[in-house]
């Protein structure tokens, strides 16, 4: 572990320079963190625990609050909210309740409501109650971006990157004029369409210093052959090296969580002294089909966390036999937890408490996967035997020869190697996301 994170986990309040270091965290902090991107519904019914029955045996409703540090089975101090969902909610929950010294807060600007044209969210209109939420809130946010993923689609106002890009500055320098100083870590997004197109957004971004952190976000924010020629271009000029953190929006695979703990040893090991989060809202959204992570399935071949559908019939109303797939939530609860007389306008046999309870099991079994999967990955490194999806541990390998040779070299290295991670992108270990970027 990089000696610097060590020090800055003795303290239990931000530090600067250098991330924000949760006490206990359960992410080691020489990892790449998994942020669940939670709706403000969940974060309520949970923080009052409405629901219409009785909890699980051996369950309280404060082991649902995953925020809480106490929490005797589940605890993941980071978590992520968007102003976009939440702007015009009270949003009294275990986000806006929770402990600050023991949780740390990111939030997304509404680029993607923008992107999608939902919640009624203007840019420009909202910008000034947009800022004022987030610096009440959070601990780290996103600026307030323009996505050019969604350029060329009929209905998208903006027409072409530069658009997107322009509409962008304009807030940055809004924000910029308009922060309170020391309130909120900003992170500045730079959005990619292609190699080319994310260059310049950096280039044309990169002058806002203010910003204490970096968000890789748009099409190319899963090619590493991008994000790594990226951020050693930061390296080179010195815009990466007193940040703080660099988040990339909308991913949860497993290859990516490994890949991004490797990028950020290595950036940390080159003169930074940051974290790398990456979030998305797939717990919360699989359970709208049915859907739970089951048992992952790592062998020479495959790094993958499958999803199966849950079991869902009323004669398992009441069942006492154990739900399947196991996590910290998942050991507690039976099938007749799940199964009840539906609620509201739902398929399936399920609750308020049923959903919750669900997407409980599936944040906690794909974080607990993801630390599966960066354990074994450092022992074949340290043992050198790549037996488990061997092509991503030795591209594991090639991240730190990158970064420990520095932008010029370490460019011929990357360029060396691009076919090897190009092809990191395939079935064998791409679980496509339910909700990209949301």
């Amino acid at each position: 572990m990089d000696n610097s994170l060590v020090k800055l986990a003795s303290k239990t309040t931000e530090t600067i320079p250098g991330p924000k270091v949760i006490p206990n965290d359960p992410t080691p902090l020489d990892q790449a963190v998994y942020i669940l991107s939670v709706s403000p519904k969940y974060a309520t019914d949970i923080h009052f625990g409405n629901w219409k029955r009785e909890l699980p045996y051996g369950l309280r409703n404060e082991d649902l609050n995953f925020l809480d540090p106490n929490n005797r089975v589940f605890y993941a101090p980071h978590v992520m909210s968007s102003a976009g969902q939440a702007l015009r909610i009270k949003d009294t929950g275990i986000i806006t309740e929770r402990d600050r010294a023991s949780t740390c807060l990111l939030t997304d600007s509404s680029g993607w409501q923008i992107a999608q044209q939902t919640g009624k969210i203007d840019d420009i209109r909202d910008r000034g109650a947009i800022l004022d939420w987030i610096e009440k809130r959070a601990d780290m946010s996103m600026t307030l971006d323009i996505p050019s993923g969604n350029v060329g689609k009929p209905d998208y106002p903006f027409k072409t990157i530069s658009a997107c890009l322009d509409r962008t500055l304009d807030n940055l320098r809004f924000f910029e004029k308009e922060h309170v100083r020391g309130k909120v870590t900003w992170l500045n997004v730079v959005q990619a369409n292609s190699h080319g197109s994310g260059y310049e957004w950096y280039e044309a971004v990169k002058p806002f210093d203010f910003c204490e952190g970096w968000a890789i976000a748009g099409k190319m924010r899963k090619t590493f052959t991008y994000v790594i020629s990226l951020l050693l271009r930061m390296m080179e000029d010195g815009t990466i090296q007193n940040k703080k953190w660099v988040h990339v929006l909308g991913t949860n695979e497993l290859w990516v969580a490994v890949l991004l703990t490797a990028v950020q040893r290595g950036l940390n090991a080159n003169g930074c002294d940051l974290r790398i989060s990456f979030d998305t809202s797939t717990p919360c959204t699989l359970i709208r089909t049915n859907g739970v992570f089951s048992l992952p399935n790592f062998n020479d071949k495959a790094l993958l966390l499958p999803t199966e559908y849950a079991p869902d019939h009323k004669r398992m109303f009441r069942s006492p036999v154990q739900w399947p797939w196991p996590s910290a939530i998942g050991n507690k609860l039976t099938l007749g937890d799940i199964n009840v007389a539906s609620w509201g306008k739902s398929p399936y046999c399920r609750d308020n408490l049923s959903n919750t309870l669900m997407m409980l099991h599936n944040y906690a079994s794909l974080r607990e996967t993801i630390l599966l999967a960066n354990r074994i990955i450092d022992a074949q490194q340290a043992s050198k035997d790549h037996i488990i999806a061997p092509k991503l541990s030795k591209c594991v390998g090639i991240v730190r020869q990158i970064f420990d040779a520095g932008p010029k070299k370490g460019r011929e290295i990357l360029e060396q190697n691009r076919t090897k991670f190009n092809g990191l992108i395939d079935r064998n270990f791409y679980e496509p996301d339910r909700s990209e970027e949301d």
